[in-house]
């Protein structure tokens, strides 16, 4: 196909989708909200299960607002160990966007386990729009 040919179709095909009824397809939207150390590793599971993990791995994001050190506290689990919580100083707006159901992924984004027990995780979180 030379390219006005692949220009042509470009520009034709919303047109033929409209006039069909089709709907295009949504391209899912991320967007990087935070990528930060965990807090608090030193007094949850993160030196026990460290070496299981692996850059990338999903980590699960759960709202503690009865936290009592903190009412916008935002735990983080691999699988079902608790690692420690998202900084008091970044987890504001988290909370908030956690508190009205947005679509968040969090995942380790990096490791390093010479800095453990108090670094050594990083975690990075995506907004899913």
């Amino acid at each position: 196909m030379d390219k006005r040919t692949f220009l042509k179709h470009l520009l034709l095909a919303p047109a033929a989708l409209a006039a069909s009824g089709a709907q295009p397809a949504r391209a899912e939207q991320r967007l990087l909200v935070l990528r930060t150390p965990i807090n608090g590793l030193a007094y949850y599971d993160a030196a026990r299960v460290l070496a299981q993990m692996a850059p990338d791995d999903p980590l699960r994001l759960v709202r503690e607002p009865d936290n009592p050190h903190d009412p916008r506290a935002v735990a983080l689990y691999w699988q079902e160990h608790k690692l420690g919580f998202i900084p008091r100083l970044s987890n504001l707006a988290l909370a908030q966007m956690l508190d009205r159901n947005e679509r968040l992924e969090a995942c380790i984004a990096a490791l390093d386990p010479r800095l453990l027990p108090y670094r050594g995780i990083e975690v990075a979180v995506e907004w899913l729009g």
